[in-house]
Order: C-alpha cells, then structure tokens, then sequence
C-alpha cells in the first residue's frame, strides 16, 4: 500500500501547514501528490504551490485518499474529523492523527469497528522545526497501519518513535514531554525570580526563556496541562506540578490583556508578583 497510497492532509495550521509542504516535497521526488484541506481554504496557497491539491470539501478528500494525516486542536476537532473520515472514505483507510489530545479520547477511536483505522502520532517541535523537517514524532496503533503511514512521517521528521500497538501510547509520551516542558518554564520563571530578587537584570533571564520555549499560547498550555493532570488522576499518580503550573497558566490568563493567545512563558509575570516584583 506505501508505493499507491493517496494521502491527504487535513489541518494547515502553524504546525499542519510545513508538515504537508515536507510530506508534499517528498511526495513529489516519488511522483505522487499530496491532497490538502483547510476549513479556511486560502491557508493551503503555499502548500498548493509546492504542487498539493486543494480538495474543495472534508468529503472529496476523503474519499480519494486511503492515508490522512490530521492536525487538530483538541479532542472535539478530532471527534468531528474521525466521524466525517468514516462515513466518507474508502475501507482500509488510516488516519494519522498527529494531535495532542486526551490518550482516553485515542483508545476509543482506534477501537472503533469499521472502514477507518486510527494511528496515534503526534509530534514534538516548534513550527520552525516543523518547516525544516526536524520535528520528532510518537507513532503507536495497528502495526500495519504504522508501517504504512510511518514513512510519510518520516518526511517530515528527523527521528521518528514506534511505541507498540496501542494508540494512547504516543499521546501519553506527548502529554509527558509537554508536562516536562510546562514544568521547565515554571521552574526558569522562579530562577529567573530569584535571580531578580538578588540584582540580576531581569531581561538577561527573559531572553532566556523567550528563547528556550516560546510559540505555543496560555489555551494551549491549560489545554495540554488540563490533560495531564486527568491522566495523572485515571491513573492514579501524583503530579503537584501539574497543579502548580495549570495555577500559574490560568491565572495568567485571567490577568494578562490578551492572555489567551500570550506564550505561555509569560506564565514568569504571575511568579514575579507571588514573590513582589
């Protein structure tokens, strides 16, 4: 099936877009095309200028295509998407769902019977990794299903993982190394308070920080800590950071103008004013 699939892309946000131009390129060496769609359809221009197809509706894509790499936002976007992929494409389709959403949400999809099989892997990297193909993606689900899909991640991707058969998987390693990541900006803004309380310029540790983890927004930070911590909970451990963090982000949120769409390394401010500055 890897030499005559037809795959599809559905989802060109800021990191869905340079993941199908990467797959888009690598398509085209081997003289295949990728299939894109886009609830707002004029977010496909670049990557129809690589030579992508822009399907005019969800339902053309997929019933065309027996591969579908999906990036969403949360776990609603995925439920309408796996629903509409079902109803419309053909049978032995799979669907990549390379978003960070609830690992429970991933085992009910992949369990469901019928003509689509659900694959789990989401990636980690920042936009800028996604346009150089430098992403590191979690591949778990149906092993044909992987081994079909996986080398259309792989052009996409510096190193991808397989963890087995069981879907949940790559979304409970991505929700761990995205907790490590929110744990990380926690603890730079309470060294970066330190050093401030103790003369240091404050923006020499803002740098810092700005550099280390920017580009993903407070929504997305409660989003993903907000997973976390309902894992942590099912599954019966012990997380405090989690609770520490989804603190700082929410508050965050509720002070900053704007700060839903803020980076969440702003979450600093909110520990600046706990310790006084």
């Amino acid at each position: 099936m890897q030499a005559t699939a037809k795959v599809g892309f559905v989802g060109l946000g800021s990191m869905g877009l340079p993941m199908a131009i990467n797959i888009q390129r690598g398509l085209r060496a081997e003289g295949r095309v990728l299939h894109v769609w886009n609830r707002t359809a004029e977010k496909a221009r670049s990557v129809v200028a690589e030579g992508a197809i822009q399907e005019e509706t969800l339902e053309s894509l997929c019933a065309k295509c027996n591969i579908i790499f999906a990036m969403t936002f949360d776990d609603a976007a995925l439920v309408a998407l796996h629903a509409t992929v079902s109803a419309h494409s053909m049978p032995g389709t799979v669907l990549e769902s390379c978003s960070t959403v609830d690992p429970s949400l991933v085992s009910r999809l992949a369990d469901k019977a019928g003509a689509v099989t659900l694959v789990s892997a989401p990636v980690f990297g920042r936009p800028d990794a996604a346009a150089a193909a430098l992403l590191t993606g979690v591949l778990a689900g149906d092993q044909e299903s992987c081994d079909q899909v996986e080398p259309h991640l792989r052009m996409t991707c510096k190193k991808v993982v397989r963890l087995g058969t069981t879907a949940r998987a790559a979304n409970v390693v991505k929700l761990s190394g995205n907790f490590c990541i929110a744990a990380i900006i926690d603890l730079l803004a309470q060294a970066q308070t330190l050093a401030e309380k103790n003369g240091v310029e404050r923006g020499a540790m803002v740098d810092v920080l700005t550099e280390l983890f920017p580009g993903f927004s407070i929504d997305g930070g409660l989003k993903d800590v907000g997973l976390v911590r309902k894992l942590a909970q099912e599954s019966g451990c012990s997380t405090p950071f989690a609770d520490i963090v989804n603190d700082h982000l929410a508050r965050t949120k509720e002070e900053e103008a704007g700060g839903s769409g803020a980076d969440w390394a702003s979450l600093a401010k909110v520990v600046r004013k706990d310790s006084g500055l």
